[in-house]
């Protein structure tokens, strides 16, 4: 409802004063009149809405309020005057004509009134058309720039300075997930409540009136996608200048960033490729080469900018060559061949190249790529090997010449491709025995029908060789990992497990061992691939029908191996070799001998533990010497004991396998007993059961016969082989050494002095002496004292050590 002005107030108050009234309603700025409400007709109109309407008096007062009315608003103008009259009406917005046809919109304000004896109204006019028109154009505005930011093509938002939201585009709420759900009036920071720190900061600052701005931004999504932005923030400012809020712009970069990451890769493959690139326009003039191009032509970029490939001629070809390889380019797109060149330095070599046309995105050529690939070293190999027989005759396969070719030519391709080469060395596990039991005809047979067999498994291998004898190689190339070589070495296995059929022969089973070794991993020429592919086929053939993978570990041990068998035999002649001795003492506490210990102490480096040089003197048939010379200078060392006054005392000494095992064993003891004049009767001969128990009876008759020499006899570290009482009463033996592992189990493990009380008491009753071995404890010696044991040998007494040193420990003693 209208509220009463003091003006209405007034108009009311002068009803009752006509001259009042009608001096106030003339004199009124604001437009005014008053018309009959039964005819409509205008019964008074002062001079502002003359003015403002165009109508002289006369004109106005013969008017009714409908003339003024634009015909659509007629109908809405009888049916409020319909309505039941009030003191004071509500006001309305109406459209009225002017006397020149104009349309104005003005707010009406009406009042019941009595005017000369008549029911009439007064009307006040304020016009707001031009108010109205900025109200439209401002919305029009807001509309026109809520719909730019809506479909902006960039992520773009508005804010307050509260930080809520007053508009954002589409692409805004697609970008960060928010579909297409209202934002207006939402906080920013609600929306996103995992706005850190560092952001508010920056919304702060440009709320104070800053311009901010980012080019590229990492970003790692929630989802831990990773995006690069390019963001924007800036305030923007109200009718009186001061920062109304700020609007934000972001746009995604992550593709732009990719295509740069895109280049530079390119660019560094460009620049580390093996082959030589050289780009040039269409004229055909050199736009840009590659580090290779320069490592194999010897020209640099700024030698050859501009310039026609041409400089490389080498004269070798003729016109129409050239002719027809820029044909097959013009038409075809592209021309791969050999070619000869020249380099900076006049050097003529061969190369393959390879040409292409690059196309725009219309499609039109706008450059091209050459690629070359120097050859020169692979034709070199190709003359001398066309002297050379390049397969096996027995099977048709690639020999040991040309697979090791090929084999470096895959290495070759493995650098410029920067891939992985397999070798796999096959054996063929006791294949002599073919040969010596089936005759070496059949054996070539079986050698024809495996490498058939490898063939028909491996046909995607480029290279299936026989080396020689019944060892193959396969080359594996183009390798990511070793995954398809293990592979294959199983196939290749599963093979040549399936039974052979040659002749009327009945079935023959093979197995084989593979041994693998891998470029660059293991080597990068093929000869120390090979080498390396035989150590893991060596290691395979320890379980055998098995592959193996080379391990430097393996090259590592056989190096050291090798070193150590070659000092090791040198040793024996360098006198390199020692003894020590360890007393054994007797139960009366007093020494009763000692046992000769070799030590290795070579001239130039530390001393050698017998456990690394024992075993391998075995295996290199070197313990038979290296025994002899332990027997002899341990014999002239108890010589030397006896000639200085010293009493007569056991002389242990070790025997190893091979030894006791030699034909000439018992006639070498006997010669080494004469020419130091050690007594027989103080020798004591150190053997193992498992020795024993090998040929029991020849053991027997050599044991009798050392026994007939006078030399005294104990088993060593007993009760770790067979400790069977049948055969021990057999042997002609004098003492049992208790091994040390039991000894150490004294007061720990029960069972260990069982075992103990066992061989003593076995001992006994076979009129046997008893010796311990590593007493360490007074514990220890006190409980195998107790229990009988005679003899004790250990740290707990004195440690080996070289005979003056034990001379001066016995001194002590004494």
């Amino acid at each position: 409802m209208h509220t009463p002005t003091p003006l209405d107030s007034a108009i009311m108050a002068s009803m009752a004063g006509e001259a009042s009234f009608q001096h106030l309603f003339m004199a009124n700025p604001q437009p005014m009149w008053i018309f009959d409400l039964s005819t409509l007709r205008f019964l008074a109109v002062n001079q502002a809405a003359l003015q403002h309407y165009g109508y002289s008096q006369a004109e106005f007062l013969d008017l009714t309020i409908r003339d003024i009315r634009s015909p659509e608003e007629v109908t809405r103008l009888l049916d409020v005057l319909s309505e039941q009259a009030s003191p004071f009406n509500e006001t309305g917005l109406w459209k009225h004509l002017t006397r020149d046809g104009r349309v104005i919109e003005v707010e009406v304000t009406t009042h019941l009134i009595q005017f000369a004896g008549q029911r009439a109204k007064l009307v006040l006019i304020n016009d707001v058309s031009e108010r109205l028109r900025a109200e439209r154009a401002l919305r029009e505005h807001e509309a026109r720039l809520r719909l730019f930011i809506e479909h902006a093509p960039v992520a773009l938002a508005m804010f307050d300075r509260d930080m809520r939201y007053l508009a954002a585009s589409r692409r805004w709420q697609d970008d960060y997930g928010l579909g297409h759900h209202p934002l207006d009036g939402r906080c920013h920071y609600e929306v996103f409540p995992e706005i850190g720190a560092r952001w508010r900061e920056l919304h702060q600052r440009g709320l104070q009136g800053e311009a901010l701005n980012c080019e590229a931004e990492r970003f790692v999504r929630q989802d831990g996608r990773v995006q690069w932005l390019r963001w924007t923030i800036h305030p923007w400012r109200d009718d009186q200048g001061d920062v109304g809020g700020i609007v934000i712009f972001t746009e995604d970069i992550s593709e732009r960033k990719r295509t740069e990451e895109t280049l530079r890769q390119s660019a560094t493959i460009f620049e580390s490729m093996r082959d030589g690139v050289l780009i040039t326009d269409l004229s055909p003039a050199i736009v840009a080469v590659n580090r290779a191009y320069t490592d194999i032509t010897g020209y640099t970029l700024d030698e050859v900018r501009g310039l026609n490939p041409s400089l490389l001629r080498s004269g070798r070809h003729d016109h129409d060559f050239y002719q027809l390889m820029w044909k097959n380019v013009l038409e075809e797109g592209h021309w791969v061949g050999e070619i000869w060149n020249r380099r900076k330095s006049g050097e003529l070599y061969p190369q393959l190249l390879s040409i292409s046309t690059v196309y725009d995105p219309q499609g039109a050529p706008c450059n091209y790529v050459g690629v070359f690939t120097d050859i020169s070293q692979v034709r070199q190999s190709e003359a001398r090997l066309e002297h050379l027989a390049h397969f096996d005759p027995l099977t048709d396969l690639p020999n040991r010449l040309l697979a090791y070719s090929r084999l470096q030519h895959a290495i070759e391709r493995g650098q410029r491709t920067d891939r992985r080469v397999a070798a796999l060395l096959i054996d063929i596990d006791r294949f002599k025995n073919v040969n010596d039991s089936l005759g070496h005809h059949i054996g070539d047979q079986l050698l024809q029908a495996a490498a058939a067999r490898l063939r028909a498994v491996a046909v995607s291998v480029d290279t299936v060789a026989r080396l020689g004898g019944d060892e193959f190689l396969l080359i594996l190339d183009n390798l990511d990992d070793p995954a398809p070589a293990a592979a294959l070495a199983q196939t290749l296995l599963d093979a040549l497990a399936e039974p052979f059929m040659l002749d009327e022969h009945p079935p023959i089973y093979l197995s084989a061992s593979i041994g693998i070794s891998l470029y660059p991993d293991d080597a990068c020429d093929a000869t120390e691939l090979v080498q390396h592919a035989d150590l893991a086929m060596f290691r395979a053939k320890q379980a055998r029908n098995a592959y193996h993978f080379h391990t430097e570990a393996m090259s590592q041990g056989m190096r050291e191996q090798l070193l150590l068998e070659n000092r090791l035999r040198q040793a024996l002649d360098g006198e390199e070799f020692v003894l020590h001795y360890q007393p054994l003492i007797g139960a009366d506490g007093q020494m009763a001998g000692c046992e000769a210990l070799v030590r290795w102490q070579p001239a130039d480096g530390p001393m050698v533990p017998p456990g690394q040089f024992i075993p391998l003197a075995e295996e290199l048939g070197l313990i038979v010497p290296l025994g002899g010379w332990v027997l002899a200078e341990a014999c002239r060392q108890g010589r030397i004991w006896l000639d200085a006054g010293q009493p007569p005392r056991v002389m242990a000494v070790n025997i190893s396998a091979r030894q006791f095992q030699h034909p000439d064993f018992v006639n070498t003891v006997r010669a080494t007993l004469a020419a130091s004049g050690f007594p027989p009767a103080c020798l004591e001969l150190e053997l193992t059961e498992s020795m024993l128990m090998e040929q029991v009876e020849q053991s027997i008759d050599t044991m009798c016969a050392l026994k007939a020499l006078g030399a005294r006899l104990s088993i060593d570290d007993f009760g770790t082989g067979y400790s069977s009482l049948a055969y021990l009463k057999r042997f002609p033996i004098d003492k049992l050494k208790i091994d040390q592992s039991f000894v150490r189990g004294i007061g720990l493990e029960r069972s260990d002095g069982e075992i103990i009380t066992t061989i003593i008491a076995m001992a006994r009753a076979l009129g046997l002496q008893v010796l311990a071995e590593g007493v360490e404890t007074a514990e220890q010696q006190a409980f195998l004292q107790q229990h009988g044991c005679q003899y004790y040998q250990g740290y707990l007494f004195c440690r080996p050590q070289p005979a003056p040193a034990l001379e001066v420990w016995l001194a002590k003693r004494i």
